[in-house]
């Protein structure tokens, strides 16, 4: 990826998403500091400074700033040699002059009472191994609210970028803009309520029942603004706009109530700020922000308890949605929130108690700069978790990057606790520049994975740079319909480890392009062992199902070092850059009788295609047929990409892979288990279109 291309992508989905603009000046700066491990077209400064000394610093982010707005401001840091990288942690940030508040995750809000730009003086202090370096920036406060910039030639998004999550702004139903990501069921909670329902109705505020006041986007029971001069939570249990509460209340709240959010940073000065509630499926109970263009700050660990609640336009570090004795959670929904800074996971659900956590929905999140993505240690600041205890969690349409642990994981802890973690819908989110993995499953049983878009994920010393994958023996994972380059692996499944006992995973319909070793010293790469970089590199469980997939641009196609068996049917593995390395290289002999491989397509410019069949038989395709009696249907043979070198790997209307596929028995399999059909590409063509399904991940439109 080019830096301009890169800048023009994210511009677009700034737009797009409405998100701060300088998060996303900070994350097409960080699109080049990954250049180097992932394209050498990037002008870029290199992850590891080494021992550069630190030259100095500047503030990122918006000139001007709206009354009543929120902006998030970022710290470049420049070294000796002249490259840079965005700080993150370690920072302390004051106001020098002017007006407003910023807390230490660089989240400037702007007063309500503007009535003439004033300028601010911001300041960020940095202090590592006994030196302290400081830096000011002045930015303009304004009295209006500022639209966003108007969209320029130079600004549109390249024809084949992948596509961006619209950022809903919460005025309507979530429900009215949903299209389920192909495989996921429509949650049963969480998408369709909104503090609109309770617009004709009544609520008891302990004189009675009345009307719902309006909070000008909605009707309200509670308000509070900590920044209001008549703030008050003495004889205050409700709050309205013009007397308002100074804390968000801290009690189990009743069905039906709408607390309305304004101001911040909130800290309630405990261990933890909590968001309770006992709502019902028709009378929620809801925390919320204005709009996703007015986060108020919650400025530490927050824990959402009870049932049926829903969090939304709301700006943390970290979310919780736990159990523990006497604590339940259920049915709960958080969505529109942004989540930056501290350690840990950013949204996570967990039971700390054995109870059961079910009907979870994280929806539209915007979650980034998590940990240090620079840091040489293992800081497994993640994006979104779900371990032991939960059930039927779906995380959809968020966008994760800049997290110095995994961007998605599902993890039981423990082969006893595996049962209890299932049915997680991971669908159409956008994760990329994350450490370790962009969406990983361990410990679990009957999760989906499907319409991500996961890219650019960073090698470490620990651990190498995957896509999407699984290790401890998940069962009945199905990774289906994701788009993945740009990592080290594409799908890789490590070893179960005696640690889960899954049998089965289903790689299904998936485009994988530009997967290559790093060249940082880690030494992962191996052409000779079956666990070394590639397209789909499977070791875990012991029936692995690889189906309609694209692989194209990699180091190695598909690797394995199963004991048991391999499905690798109607896949198309072009264009191997290693030449020690192969199309396919089974290596455990326990695998060979056991696996079937038929109606594959195989290209190398021309080239004899290899094929690796145990740990020292190096086939072409002919010779592979001949010696084994397998490869029925496979052929070496230009696939017809409409535009290889451009990345589309669309089949053109002259494709030999168009009506060529083996009918497969995975997709009624899947449906008895999720009870949805999933005969569909990745852009939801439906498979077959034609007379037989096509080969490859991409269904030619007949």
């Amino acid at each position: 990826m080019t830096f301009l291309y890169a800048r023009k992508m994210l511009r677009s989905a700034q737009r797009k998403m409405r998100f701060e603009s300088s998060i996303w000046l900070q994350a097409v700066s960080v699109i080049c500091l990954m250049g180097m491990m992932v394209n050498p077209g990037c002008i870029e400064a290199p992850l590891a400074l080494g021992d550069q000394a630190l030259k100095e610093l500047t503030i990122t982010g918006p000139e001007k700033v709206g009354k009543g707005g929120t902006k998030y401001f970022g710290v470049e840091a420049t070294y000796e040699d002249g490259s840079t990288a965005q700080t993150i942690s370690d920072l302390t940030w004051t106001i020098k002059e002017g007006p407003g508040t910023i807390n230490d995750l660089g989240f400037y809000c702007a007063p309500e009472t503007v009535t003439e730009e004033t300028p601010v003086t911001l300041e960020a202090t940095l202090t590592r191994d006994g030196v302290t370096h400081k830096t000011t920036k002045v930015i303009t406060l304004v009295p209006t609210v500022l639209d966003e910039p108007e969209e320029t030639e130079e600004d549109q998004t390249p024809e084949n970028s992948p596509p961006l999550p619209d950022q809903n702004d919460s005025d309507s139903s979530p429900a009215d803009s949903w299209i389920n990501p192909i495989g996921i069921p429509t949650p049963e909670f969480g998408l369709e309520q909104t503090n609109m329902i309770y617009a004709d109705e009544v609520y008891d505020f302990g004189r009675g029942d009345q009307a719902y006041p309006d909070a000008g986007n909605g009707p309200y029971t509670h308000y509070v603004d900590n920044t209001s001069p008549n703030a008050t939570d003495t004889d205050n249990e409700f709050g309205t706009k013009d007397r308002p509460r100074k804390t968000i209340p801290g009690d189990d709240l009743k069905a039906g109530s709408v607390v309305e959010i304004h101001g911040g940073p909130y800290d309630n000065g405990g261990p933890v700020l909590a968001l309770c509630g006992a709502g019902t499926k028709t009378s929620p109970v809801i925390f919320r922000g204005p709009n996703s263009d007015h986060r108020p700050v919650l400025s530490q660990d927050v824990r959402v308890r009870g049932q049926y609640i829903i969090v939304e336009n709301l700006k943390m570090s970290n979310c919780g949605l736990t159990t523990s004795s006497g604590i339940s959670v259920g049915n709960a929904c958080v969505r529109y929130c942004e989540f930056s800074g501290g350690g840990g996971n950013a949204l996570y659900a967990s039971s700390y108690n054995g109870d059961s956590i079910s009907n979870i929905v994280f929806y539209k999140n915007l979650i980034h700069d998590k940990g240090n993505i620079h840091s040489s240690n293992d800081e497994d600041a993640g994006g979104i978790a779900c371990t032991a205890g939960v059930s039927y969690c779906w995380i959809v349409d968020n966008e994760i990057f800049n997290t110095s642990g995994s961007g998605i994981q599902i993890v039981a802890e423990s082969l006893s606790a595996m049962p209890t973690t299932n049915h997680i819908y991971v669908g159409r989110n956008l994760v990329y520049k994350t450490r370790q993995s962009g969406i990983w499953s361990k410990q679990s049983v009957d999760c989906v994975f499907s319409q991500n878009t996961v890219h650019s994920v960073i090698n470490t010393s620990w651990s190498p740079s995957k896509g999407i994958g699984y290790q401890y023996g998940p069962e009945r994972l199905w990774i289906i319909n994701n788009h993945i380059y740009h990592c080290t692996f594409g799908v890789a499944a490590m070893s179960s480890s005696g640690l889960g006992n899954g049998t089965e995973a289903f790689i299904l319909g998936n485009v994988i392009h530009d997967i290559h070793h790093a060249n940082d010293g880690t030494k992962y790469f191996n052409p000779n062992s079956s666990w070394s970089n590639a397209g789909i590199m499977l070791v875990g469980v012991s029936k692995n199902y690889v189906v309609n997939n694209t692989i194209c641009n990699a180091d190695a196609g598909i690797n394995s070092g199963c004991d048991g068996s391999l499905y690798i049917v109607n896949n198309i593995i072009s264009n191997i850059t290693e030449p020690d390395c192969q199309h396919i290289f089974l290596e455990s002999a326990g695998a060979l009788n056991n696996s079937v491989v038929s109606n594959n397509f195989f290209f190398q410019n021309g080239e004899d295609i290899r094929i690796r069949w145990g740990s020292s038989h190096l086939y072409t395709l002919p010779e592979f047929q001949a010696a084994t009696g397998k490869g029925g249907n496979c052929v070496n043979s230009d696939p017809g990409f409409v535009d290889k070198s451009g990345g589309d790997l669309h089949l053109l209307n002259s494709s030999p892979a168009i009506n060529q596929g083996l009918e497969s028995d995975l997709y009624d399999r899947f449906q008895s288990i999720h009870g949805v059909d999933i005969r569909k590409d990745l852009e939801g063509t439906p498979r077959p279109t034609g007379g037989a399904c096509d080969i490859g991940a991409y269904e030619f439109g007949q």
